[in-house]
Protein backbone atom coordinates (compact mmCIF):
# COMPACT_ATOMS: atom_id res chain seq x y z
CA UNK A 1 0.00 0.00 0.00
CA UNK A 2 1.43 3.40 -0.89
CA UNK A 3 2.24 5.89 1.83
CA UNK A 4 1.27 9.56 1.72
CA UNK A 5 4.08 11.77 3.03
CA UNK A 6 4.78 15.46 2.93
CA UNK A 7 1.48 17.14 2.10
CA UNK A 8 0.05 19.46 4.73
CA UNK A 9 -2.06 17.43 7.11
CA UNK A 10 -0.45 14.11 6.14
CA UNK A 11 2.78 14.44 8.09
CA UNK A 12 1.44 12.21 10.84
CA UNK A 13 3.36 9.44 12.57
CA UNK A 14 1.68 6.56 10.65
CA UNK A 15 2.60 8.21 7.34
CA UNK A 16 6.19 8.71 8.43
CA UNK A 17 6.45 5.11 9.69
CA UNK A 18 4.92 3.76 6.48
CA UNK A 19 7.34 5.83 4.42
CA UNK A 20 10.27 4.57 6.49
CA UNK A 21 9.18 0.95 5.99
CA UNK A 22 8.92 1.49 2.24
CA UNK A 23 12.40 3.07 2.15
CA UNK A 24 13.89 0.17 4.13
CA UNK A 25 12.28 -2.24 1.67
CA UNK A 26 13.59 -0.22 -1.32
CA UNK A 27 10.07 0.59 -2.52
CA UNK A 28 10.47 4.37 -2.69
CA UNK A 29 8.15 4.58 -5.70
CA UNK A 30 5.25 3.83 -3.34
CA UNK A 31 5.89 7.00 -1.30
CA UNK A 32 3.59 9.78 -2.48
CA UNK A 33 4.37 13.42 -1.67
CA UNK A 34 0.76 14.54 -2.24
CA UNK A 35 -2.76 13.18 -2.62
CA UNK A 36 -2.65 13.39 -6.44
CA UNK A 37 0.50 11.25 -6.52
CA UNK A 38 -1.07 8.81 -4.06
CA UNK A 39 -4.09 8.44 -6.33
CA UNK A 40 -1.82 7.94 -9.36
CA UNK A 41 0.07 5.16 -7.55
CA UNK A 42 -3.18 3.46 -6.53
CA UNK A 43 -4.48 3.59 -10.11
CA UNK A 44 -1.18 2.14 -11.34
CA UNK A 45 -1.43 -0.66 -8.75
CA UNK A 46 -4.89 -1.50 -10.02
CA UNK A 47 -4.26 -1.21 -13.76
CA UNK A 48 -0.60 -2.06 -14.46
CA UNK A 49 -0.36 -5.76 -13.61
CA UNK A 50 3.31 -6.09 -14.64
CA UNK A 51 4.38 -3.13 -12.48
CA UNK A 52 2.37 -4.36 -9.50
CA UNK A 53 3.79 -7.88 -9.87
CA UNK A 54 7.31 -6.41 -9.93
CA UNK A 55 6.59 -4.46 -6.74
CA UNK A 56 5.18 -7.59 -5.08
CA UNK A 57 8.19 -9.69 -6.06
CA UNK A 58 10.63 -7.04 -4.84
CA UNK A 59 8.78 -6.94 -1.52
CA UNK A 60 9.07 -10.73 -1.19
CA UNK A 61 12.82 -10.65 -1.93
CA UNK A 62 13.61 -7.61 0.21
CA UNK A 63 11.57 -8.98 3.09
CA UNK A 64 14.01 -11.91 3.39
CA UNK A 65 17.03 -9.62 3.86
CA UNK A 66 15.56 -6.61 5.63
CA UNK A 67 16.28 -6.06 9.33
CA UNK A 68 12.69 -4.90 9.54
CA UNK A 69 11.55 -8.53 9.31
CA UNK A 70 14.42 -10.08 11.30
CA UNK A 71 12.41 -11.12 14.37
CA UNK A 72 15.15 -13.31 15.83
CA UNK A 73 17.63 -10.44 15.75
CA UNK A 74 15.09 -8.12 17.34
CA UNK A 75 14.44 -10.62 20.15
CA UNK A 76 18.21 -11.09 20.74
CA UNK A 77 18.67 -7.33 21.02
CA UNK A 78 15.67 -7.01 23.30
CA UNK A 79 16.92 -9.65 25.74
Amino acid sequence: VPSLNGEVGTDKMPSRVGGSFLKILDLDELIAPCMASYEDIMVKCATDHKWFTDITERLKVNRRTSPLFDTQRWVRNWE
